[in-house]
């Protein structure tokens, strides 16, 4: 059976195996289940978060080293080529300007997009520190900060989907709901995603968070500022700034190289063979 097979294939003593053994022992094979609940009880419990073997992990002793700082951030600045991905979401000429308005949010929505895909594939970015371990969430959301008339802001709150239209469909909403609340509201004690941040005024070169130091803070913050011309190209000031205790350098450094494979090409992850059609369905006429 799938759900057995599955079994075999999770890692050893993780909360998933634990998991199926607490089936097994309650008597799973007394009983029938069909193939419909077998699969979806299997999609449930592979979205579990497991904790990272710390005993045989690589950076243990960097771990405890930085864990026990006072300020155990660092913070990358760099800036984004978004020229391609400007052009592949530039209206096209036989599209009426009234339909094209909603384009602008799409770009932000986009890289948005782009930036929480690479982080789900680069693991470290997945680790949030609970009680002295490490959890690893096996996807992560974001959040990001949402301007409002009265000057001050709000957080809207996405699920990630692998499928960009989909995604678009569900920040598009959770960007509403923000704008439509009116007021400063966040949610608590919720690490399983990335912290974004829009300063669309300001072309940064270095930046800086807010953090409680207080309490295990180790959820990555993503910073997004005003667009640069820079000759033929556009440019997106980019800042990351993460926990030392579970990451370095170099993962950073492969974060920002997957973000920018993804500008480099990105009608290859926001476009595809319908995409004409799909994007319509949510306000977008691209040039793809």
């Amino acid at each position: 059976m799938r759900f057995l097979q599955h079994c075999c294939r999770v890692r050893k003593n993780s909360v998933l195996l634990k998991a199926w053994k607490l089936i097994l022992e309650i008597g799973f094979q007394a009983f029938t289940i069909s193939p419909a609940w077998e699969l979806s009880l299997s999609r449930i419990i592979r979205r579990m978060a497991e904790y990272l073997d710390l005993n045989n992990w690589a950076r243990r002793e960097a771990f405890e080293f930085f864990r026990g700082f006072d300020k155990p951030y660092f913070n990358l600045c760099t800036m984004l080529d978004v020229s391609r991905l400007l052009a592949t979401l530039k209206p096209r000429s036989d599209v009426d300007a009234s339909e094209a308005k909603p384009q602008r949010a799409s770009v932000s929505l986009a890289y948005h997009y782009l930036v929480l895909r690479a982080a789900n594939e680069i693991e470290p970015f997945r680790y949030r520190l609970r009680d002295g371990k490490v959890l690893v969430h096996p996807v992560i959301h974001g959040a990001t900060t949402v301007f409002l008339p009265n000057e001050t802001f709000n957080f809207a709150y996405f699920n990630y989907e692998q499928d960009f239209v989909k995604f678009v469909e569900g920040a598009k909403a959770a960007v509403a709901a923000a704008t439509a609340a009116g007021n400063f509201q966040r949610k608590d004690n919720d690490d399983n995603m990335i912290h974004c941040t829009v300063l669309p005024w300001v072309a940064f070169t270095s930046f800086s968070h807010a953090r409680n130091w207080k309490r295990e803070d180790s959820v990555p913050k993503i910073s997004f500022g005003k667009f640069v011309r820079d000759g033929e190209r556009t440019l997106l000031p980019f800042s990351v700034e993460v926990h030392h205790a579970l990451m370095d350098g170099f993962h950073v450094g492969r974060y920002i190289m997957r973000v920018e494979e993804f500008l480099a090409e990105p009608e290859r992850y926001v476009a595809g063979p319908d995409a004409h059609l799909r994007f319509k369905s949510i306000g977008l006429h691209p040039r793809v």
